[in-house]
């Protein structure tokens, strides 16, 4: 009969060589779909997409993998600390079979998709989010706005429609006081709601392509502070800047909501192209970007903290 036996300082080793890998090789993924997206804003067509598309299908079996590689380090472990209860026992009797098929990897089978998708979560947080800012910074222009104005816009409608008492003098007066009734709590309420409601999808929209529940909300938080901080030191900073920042938020507001709307009636490709487009020139898809580095550095440092420890 012969005599198995294990080194458990040599597999512990063994183990934690893996976990290393395992710590190299997460990130990957997500960088192979930031190239995909890449591909898709600088090169237009159908097999720029399904290029596209295949390089997500590989990042996908990548991150499978890597989960496969990080649950196998833990069964090593698992195996570790059985045998070491049974050595301490005096029952090392164990089959080396199963010893063996604990190395084994897990069989998958991906379904390859031809055609690259809208991303309809990043799209609503972005819509969400966005359309909430740009109407908390137009009605705060718009209350700075004198009551006569209002009425002086009325009466240029009247001179256009050819009817001077066309009534919309009164309509825009009482526009005025509506604007002017709204108060800065209920904007920051709506303000708030907006950054809310995008970084929930932001989280989701992270969650929905693999990443851990810290990197989600780690990477989503920073990207949100972000964004934030650029976009209200660039008004401070720059006279003038927040009318341009606003019709600038604005311009991508409305470049989303046509991209939906071209994905709802059936023009695939170019729904796709166009939010690609736009994304290139969003200040939080690079925000987006360093939120994902900034997490993926930590997780790293943590991982190799533990291992150390």
């Amino acid at each position: 009969m012969s005599t198995i036996r294990m080194e458990t300082g040599n597999v512990h080793e063994a183990a934690r060589k893996i976990d290393y890998a395992v710590s190299e090789l997460e990130m990957k993924p997500r960088r192979m779909r930031g190239v995909a997206s890449n591909l898709k804003s600088a090169w237009r067509g159908r097999k720029a997409s399904k290029m596209a598309s295949e390089l997500k299908q590989h990042a996908k079996v990548l991150g499978e993998e890597v989960a496969n590689l990080s649950f196998l380090a833990q069964r090593v472990r698992n195996e570790i600390n059985e045998w070491e209860a049974a050595d301490s026992l005096g029952a090392a009797n164990w089959n080396s079979r199963e010893f063996y098929e604990t190395f084994t990897f897990q069989d998958n089978e991906t379904n390859t998709q031809d055609e690259d998708e809208f991303n309809w979560l990043g799209w609503s947080g972005a819509v969400g989010g966005g359309g909430a800012g740009v109407v908390v910074d137009v009605l705060r222009d718009a209350q700075k706005v004198p009551l006569k104005d209002y009425k002086s816009v009325g009466r240029t409608i009247n001179k256009l429609i050819g009817n001077q008492r066309g009534g919309y003098v009164g309509k825009m007066d009482k526009l005025g006081h509506l604007v002017k009734s709204v108060d800065d709590d209920a904007l920051k309420k709506m303000e708030y709601a907006g950054i809310g409601f995008s970084f929930g999808m932001g989280v989701w929209d992270d969650l929905s392509d693999g990443d851990n529940a810290f990197h989600a909300v780690f990477s989503e938080g920073l990207e949100t502070a972000l964004n934030i901080g650029i976009k209200t030191g660039i008004k401070y900073l720059i006279p003038g800047a927040g009318t341009a920042m606003l019709i600038y938020d604005a311009s991508l507001l409305a470049g989303r909501l046509v991209a939906g709307g071209m994905e709802v009636f059936g023009f695939h490709d170019e729904a796709v192209w166009l939010q690609n487009a736009i994304d290139v020139i969003d200040i939080g898809t690079y925000t987006d970007k360093i939120g994902d580095g900034v997490s993926d550095f930590v997780e790293n440092a943590a991982k190799k903290i533990w291992d150390w420890l």
